[in-house]
């Protein structure tokens, strides 16, 4: 292109040229005209010609001087006015002609930036597709060879406009010699060159349509391949959305959460139907191209081919638009169903969050109903449960924000339905995005909550574990204190009081198992404390690490299992305690069981001595009639005194009853596996026991009523003893000697009365203490061997002869008794059946002993064995009933209703006694 510089130029050879003529017209006028031969003309024409020379540089001619430029032309207008009109032709012609080079040199220029345009297309649609696709190499291929023939055009034309350049170059000088002739020629051969160049630029021109038609062609092919691939991946992305969504639901059955999939589901079901509409679209738009490129080669315009690629094109991005749209939408969905997803995961871990600080608050309800000493522990468990509290509001907190997002979420999606336009869409599926965040924030925030709620929750129930374990240190401290006390009143009571108690061995024994409990409830809560620190410290650390919280939940169950072993350790303590309480009272049994024996002892006592001083009366009041009023008010009093022996002996018997129930109750708590049993036991030892001590009292009173009809006995006997004198004064005959003599019994019988109740409280309280040794060496077994009638028989003999040896002398019959009551207490061991036998044969030979003793004359030498006698039949047979009920109760082993028939039945045996 660089010989296109040499237009200008020639264009100045031919001004020059026509100056150079102009130059030598003005020379033959001057040398007509005398004005203009000093020069001044030529010097005029030289700066004309400069003028002329500048302007020509610039493709414009301008005269600057015109009023010297006409004056010049007005001189020489005559001479040259044709050859000047045939220089302007050939002006215009050269400059034609330069017009049409430089609008060649245009028409390749655009054709190059079309075939550039085309090899970007080209390059392009290869790149989406995947391969070379025919109609773009096509179209690159048309640019290329239009633009190829457009550079030939304008070598063309410039060869014109060279040759053009070299006519008019060698006119110049043959210009002078032959004159408007050669002008003229010029003319003409500059025209056609002016012609052929047009000509070039033309061809110029269509070549660069041709390429512009590649390029177009070109880009519709990029523009339905990239739609084509749009299309596609957005039909890759709407599934991806789907999935997303159905994996974010995780089995979700919430409606909004359902009705987001479906969205995702159908989205995603349009895109792809528009992905394959724009790949079709993308061949359609393909083959309408190469229709096209084939139009344009063959004719040279493809205008109508052209629209139809477009058209093609068209379709297949509004295709892709679509497909835009359903991916967006799909999208939006996939964006719901995760806040709602999240929303549900922050309400659960803000309810569960609420559970735990729950329990923590029940936990530290239930720790402040525990009080005990040291303070800090028991303030660690109000520290922790604050702490749940706090937590627990801080899900809730993070529920409410993910609610309001999911909320949001949802009017983002509404906002799309039946909306198409890509610019809204996409607001609205930012808006979607950034309210999932926002929900999948919140869900962790209530899930830190959660964990952190859980830890406080974890702490309460650390701290309330040790408080548990520290209560229970301090009250088996405190029951072992009680229970020392418990036994050391039960040794004095028993002191006081002369028993030996076996209760107070038992008192002892609970007071050793409390001491020991106490110890081992203090061990284990030391232990419970050095858990809780390494626990507490682990807790911390934990941080959705499963094998931690394992670890946790193993510390926590140790922590409460040895929590546990203390309670149990003050349990046993707070049992021993109670069973040292029932000790302590039961002693109290035993003392008033001994105190009712003796009741009894003096009752029996006095209900003799009250018999005694009736027969006194009786025979006085034959002889005076005086006395028998007295006799009677003895009678009475005997009779009293009796009931009141009787009454004493009945409570005495419901004591023992009672005493032995409570014995057994005690032995039940001790053997109780449950709380249950433990109580019902100690509720009956207890009642047991309070019966018993009511009706010992009872039996003191009785007996103490029997002492004091026997001394107005006593007293009615004296009475009846002075009327007596006070008769025989009056008579003469031999009854002052009959009251003498029984005035001598009945002082007496007076004198002997404290005597017999001495000494017979004495040999009661021996052989009490005799009783208690040998039921401590032979206990009684549940299972009892009966007897042969012949060895019932011989005891019976052998027990007749006792008797009767009893009534010769006091000292062998306290020999003969006690070995008596060694063989009754082996006999206790026989069956109930061969104890009653023997106890009814024993009571009729005393029967018959008494009818006989009765019919003899009283007398103060055998007042006291008699009242020995009876003392000791009645005390035999209550040995055996004693053993034969112990023997029931053993067997029944602590049934109420049975335990009652006893007591009824002991009454009955006692009332069975008073009278034979």
């Amino acid at each position: 292109m660089k010989h296109f510089g040499g237009i200008p130029l020639f264009v100045l050879f031919l001004n020059l040229y026509i100056h150079q003529n102009n130059v030598v017209s003005n020379e033959i006028v001057n040398l007509k005209n005398p004005n203009l031969r000093n020069g001044w003309a030529g010097k005029d024409v030289t700066l004309q010609d400069e003028e002329i020379r500048l302007n020509a540089e610039d493709g414009d001619q301008i005269d600057r001087n015109e009023s010297q430029n006409e004056l010049s032309l007005k001189s020489a207008k005559d001479s040259n006015s044709n050859d000047q009109a045939l220089k302007k032709q050939i002006v215009e012609l050269v400059n034609k002609a330069q017009g049409a080079n430089n609008e060649a040199e245009t028409a390749v220029t655009e054709a190059e930036a079309s075939l550039k345009i085309a090899e970007g297309a080209e390059e392009k649609v290869k790149q989406v597709a995947g391969k070379e696709i025919e109609a773009a190499t096509k179209a690159k291929n048309l640019a290329l060879k239009a633009k190829e023939q457009a550079q030939k055009a304008v070598a063309e034309a410039q060869e014109k406009v060279e040759e053009a350049k070299t006519k008019v170059h060698n006119t110049k000088q043959e210009s002078e010699r032959e004159g408007e002739q050669l002008l003229k020629r010029i003319v003409e051969e500059v025209k056609k060159l002016a012609e052929e160049a047009e000509k070039a630029a033309n061809d110029a021109k269509k070549e660069k349509k041709k390429a512009e038609i590649a390029a177009k062609i070109g880009e519709e092919l990029k523009k339905a391949y990239e739609a084509k691939k749009k299309a596609k991946d957005s039909e890759l992305a709407a599934e991806k959305a789907k999935n997303d969504a159905t994996s974010a639901a995780s089995g979700s059955t919430a409606q909004k959460v359902t009705e987001a999939i479906k969205i995702a589901q159908d989205e995603r079901q349009i895109a792809g139907t528009k992905a394959t509409e724009a790949e079709g679209a993308a061949t359609e738009t393909e083959q309408e191209a190469i229709k096209a490129i084939e139009g344009v080669e063959t004719k040279g315009d493809a205008e109508n081919e052209l629209k139809v690629v477009q058209d093609k094109a068209d379709k297949a991005s509004k295709a892709a638009a679509a497909a835009k749209n359903a991916q967006i939408k799909a999208e939006i969905a996939a964006y719901v169903v995760q806040t709602e997803v999240s929303k549900e995961e922050a309400v659960k871990s803000a309810n569960e969050a609420n559970q735990a600080k729950t329990k923590a608050e029940e936990v530290a309800t239930e720790s402040d109903k525990i009080k005990i000493t040291d303070v800090t522990k028991s303030g660690k468990v109000g520290e922790a449960k604050t702490e749940a509290v706090n937590q627990a509001k801080k899900a809730d907190k993070a529920k409410e924000e993910a609610e309001t997002a999911a909320k949001n979420a949802g009017e983002a999606q509404t906002s799309t339905k039946g909306n198409d336009e890509e610019a809204a869409l996409s607001i609205a599926k930012t808006k979607a995005q950034e309210e999932s965040t926002k929900a999948k924030q919140a869900q962790t925030d209530a899930l830190k909550a959660l964990e952190e709620t859980k830890k406080a929750q974890t702490k309460t129930e650390i701290a309330a574990e040790v408080v548990k374990a520290e209560k229970a240190k301090e009250e088996a401290i405190s029951d072992t204190a009680a229970v020392e006390e418990a036994k050391k009143q039960a040794e004095e009571i028993a002191k006081n009081e002369k028993v030996e108690a076996k209760a107070v061995a038992e008192a002892t024994n609970a007071f050793a198992t409390a001491k020991a409990k106490a110890q081992e409830a203090s061990d284990k809560a030391g232990e419970v404390a050095q858990q809780v620190n390494k626990a507490e410290t682990e807790v911390d650390k934990v941080v959705g690490d499963e094998t931690q919280k394992s670890e946790i939940a193993t510390a926590v169950s140790e922590i409460k299992r040895k929590t546990l072993q203390a309670i149990e350790a003050a349990n046993e303590a707070k049992k021993a305690k109670e069973l040292a309480e029932i000790a302590l009272n039961i002693v109290k049994a035993e003392v008033a069981n001994d105190k009712a024996k003796k009741a009894v002892t003096a009752a029996r006592a006095a209900k003799d001595e009250a018999k005694k001083a009736t027969t006194s009366a009786e025979q006085p009041k034959k002889e005076v009639q005086s006395a028998e009023k007295d006799a009677e008010i003895a009678k009475e009093n005997e009779i009293e005194a009796g009931q009141k022996a009787k009454e004493a002996e009945d409570n005495a018997a419901v004591v023992q009853a009672q005493l032995l129930i409570a014995e057994q109750e005690l032995k039940n708590a001790k053997e109780a596996d449950n709380a249950e049993k433990f109580q019902s036991a100690k509720t009956k030892a207890l009642a047991a026991v309070e019966e018993a001590v009511k009706k010992a009292q009872a039996a003191e009173g009785a007996a103490n009523e029997a002492k004091n009809k026997v001394a107005k006995a006593a007293e009615d006997a004296q009475t009846e003893k002075k009327a007596v004198e006070e008769s025989a004064t009056k008579k003469e005959h031999k009854i002052p000697e009959i009251v003498k003599k029984y005035s001598k019994e009945d002082y007496n019988g007076v004198d002997n009365d404290e005597e017999v109740l001495n000494e017979t409280e004495e040999q009661g309280n021996e052989e009490k203490e005799e009783e208690e040794e040998e039921e401590a060496d032979h206990s009684v077994p549940n299972d009892v061997e009966i007897g042969d009638d012949d060895e019932e028989v011989e005891e019976e003999d052998e027990e007749e002869v006792q008797g009767e040896e009893k009534l010769k002398k006091e000292e062998e019959v306290k020999e003969q008794e006690k070995v008596k009551e060694n063989k009754e207490t082996k006999e206790e061991k026989r069956t109930q059946s061969s104890s009653h036998k023997s106890s009814v044969a024993e009571l009729e030979n005393q029967k018959k002993q008494s009818q006989e003793e009765s019919d003899k004359p009283q007398s103060d030498n055998n007042a006291h064995t008699l009242l020995e006698d009876n003392y000791k039949n009645f005390m035999d047979f209550k040995k055996k009933t004693e053993g034969l009920t112990k023997n029931i109760i053993n067997t029944i082993d602590g049934d109420t209703g049975v335990l009652d028939t006893l007591k009824d039945f002991a009454k009955d045996m006692d009332q069975f006694i008073l009278n034979l």
